[in-house]
This record gives C-alpha cells, structure tokens and sequence, in this order.
C-alpha cells in the first residue's frame, strides 16, 4: 500500500488495491485516521481516486444528522407484510435532547432515536393494555386497546411532573388503538388508560 495526502486535508491516507482470489473482483481499500478513530473504506468496483475523495469528506455526524438518518431508513423499513400499513404511534424529545419516534402495524412496533432503536413482535393479550420498554437511559409506554373500544387516551405522569396526555391512534386496519409516550426523567411513574368522559379504565 502507498501513503497519500488529499489535497487540503492533513490527514494520512493508506490506499492500496486487493485481489481475494486469482481472477476476482479487485477491491480498492483507503484507512485513514479521523477524530483519533481508524477508520477502513471498502469497495468493489470502485476506483481508488473515489474512496480518496470520499475519505476526505468524511466527518463525525452531529446529533441532529444522525437522529435523521436513524428516523430516514427506520421509515424506510415495512415491518410487517407488503401489504401492512405502517401507523405513527407516537414522538417527542427525551429531557437529554435526543429525538425518538415510534410506529408499527398492529403486528410489530418500532421505537428508535439517536443511539438507540427496538424492533418489538407484539403478542396478543388481553385489551385495554399498557406495557413498558426500557434502555438503560429511556422507557417507553405502550397502550394498545380494542377498535372500537373504550380506551382513547393514554396518560403518563413521571415523579412530580405533570401528566402527559396522548391520543390513542387507529393501526390500519388491525382494529387497533395504540400510543407511546417515551421519557428519560427518572423516579416513579404511572401510567393510565382513559375513556372519552376522562375515566381510567386500565393502569400500570
């Protein structure tokens, strides 16, 4: 392998071509050293001038472009069958500043933000339900009710703060009501499952 330097860029490239077998592709390879990280580009089928030039663009992603790019290719992603129809269940910001976001299809729920992401299969239980998922820095309240049902509130009170109110949201056409409602604040907490006229009818 040789030593390079792009121009305008300090910093020290290893670029080189590999064969993994007589009569294979050729796979060009550029290690260079970022914010103190080594970090190794591959590629097959590309010259070794585009890798130096992609190398020299490469850069520590910021909170708000990583926190896009999680929430971008989690949309992307059917979790259910071609056919499902994937529901919004629920957003916000965590008290630390990361962004999170929820959805799912009556089948699988989904819950992702910067640095964290849950793929979760949802087992049929009995309804009006609330569950609770948990990362070493965040929870997650899940409420699942029967359509049409009686449950169409969820309500989240975290220590002394004051409670949080979300709607429950029809999941395609799974005859499924469900919300999420995330928080990183720590203490006790209560959740609850209200009806129209504002009485609960489940809690955990």
């Amino acid at each position: 392998m040789t030593i390079v330097t792009t121009a305008g860029d300090a910093r020290t490239i290893a670029v080189g071509v590999l064969s993994n077998a007589p009569g294979g592709s050729p796979q060009s390879v550029v290690r260079f050293v970022e914010d103190g990280q080594q970090i190794t580009l591959l590629g097959w089928g590309t010259s070794l001038s585009a890798l130096v030039e992609l190398a020299s663009r490469v850069h520590q992603a910021t909170s708000e472009e990583w926190t896009r790019l999680v929430i971008e290719s989690q949309q992307a992603f059917n979790v259910g069958s071609p056919n499902s129809t994937v529901t919004q269940l629920g957003r916000g910001t965590l008290a630390d500043g990361r962004a999170w976001q929820s959805t799912g299809d009556g089948k699988w729920l989904q819950i992702y933000g910067e640095h964290f992401g849950s793929q979760v299969r949802l087992t049929d239980r009995p309804m009006p339900d609330l569950r609770v998922y948990s990362t070493p820095t965040a929870s997650f309240v899940v409420a699942t009710s029967a359509w049409p049902g009686t449950a169409v509130t969820l309500r989240v009170t975290v220590h002394d703060q004051a409670p949080v109110e979300v709607p429950l949201v029809e999941v395609g056409d799974t005859r499924r009501l469900m919300a999420v409602h995330g928080f990183s604040e720590t203490g006790a907490f209560g959740a609850e499952l209200l009806d129209a006229d504002g009485t609960v009818v489940a809690a955990a």
